[in-house]
C-alpha cells in the first residue's frame, strides 16, 4: 500500500509530505507553470537530498536527461 499525495506539493511543502508518510508526490501545477521546468525539479529535491538520497540520485538521473527550454 502507497500514501500518494496530488495537490499543493511544491518545494516548499514536498519535504513536509514525505516527513508525514507520503510515498509518492504528484507536482502538476507547480512544474508546469515553472518557466524552467528542469531547475523547477532540481530545487524540488534540494531540501530532501539527505534524508532520501536514495530517491533522489534516481530521479536525478532522470531530471539530468530531460531538455533545457
Amino acid at each position: 500500500c502507497f500514501i500518494e499525495v496530488d495537490g499543493g506539493i511544491n518545494d516548499k511543502t514536498a519535504m513536509l509530505v514525505k516527513q508525514a508518510g507520503a510515498d509518492i508526490l504528484v507536482s502538476g501545477s507547480y512544474l508546469f507553470k515553472n518557466e524552467n521546468m528542469k531547475q523547477a525539479i532540481k530545487g524540488f529535491f534540494k531540501n530532501m537530498e539527505e534524508p532520501y538520497s536514495h530517491e533522489v540520485d534516481f530521479l536525478r538521473r532522470e531530471i539530468d536527461s530531460l531538455p533545457t527550454k
